[in-house]
């Protein structure tokens, strides 16, 4: 995906409106290499007025740029804006080797099991363990042992 020119109306914030003019040196640039913006993760912005919030103005004026070789050289890539200590602006973060997060299953008792030998007794030794803690976290732990009993 070619970027749109850099600058066009649309892009985030509500900053000051600059001429398409302003920008065409970069825009044919960014053309003339064939560059693609890699997207990003977190917060929509990388540079902040820090005014106040009436006329605070946050845009997106940082990105990462690649080639579409570069990027399918390197395969998965991931751009992150975090918020530092700096008040105006947010760090991008260029991760190469982004991990995929596993979902675990969800896991879902079926009542079958308790006619199976010992599975009723996993399950009675599990819910009349004395726990401390809240009853919510209390029913977490006994379920969490339940499941990890039957699935041993």
């Amino acid at each position: 995906m070619i970027l749109p020119p850099i600058g066009r109306s649309g892009e985030e914030g509500s900053g000051q409106i600059r001429s398409e003019a302003s920008f065409e040196t970069f825009n044919r640039f960014i053309n003339r290499n064939m560059l693609i913006d890699i997207g990003y993760e977190g917060v929509s912005w990388t540079w902040c007025t820090n005014w106040d919030k009436e006329r605070e103005v946050k845009e997106r004026i940082d990105r990462i740029l690649g080639t579409r070789q570069w990027c399918d050289s390197v395969g998965k890539v991931k751009c992150t804006h975090v918020e530092t200590e700096a008040p105006d602006q947010c760090a991008l973060i260029l991760d190469t080797t982004p991990e995929e997060r596993k979902r675990r299953k969800r896991f879902m008792f079926d009542r079958r099991w308790l006619m199976q030998g010992d599975v009723g007794k996993m399950v009675k030794e599990a819910w009349e363990t004395d726990l401390q803690g809240s009853g919510l976290y209390k029913v977490h732990c006994k379920i969490k042992q339940v499941r990890v009993s039957l699935l041993r």
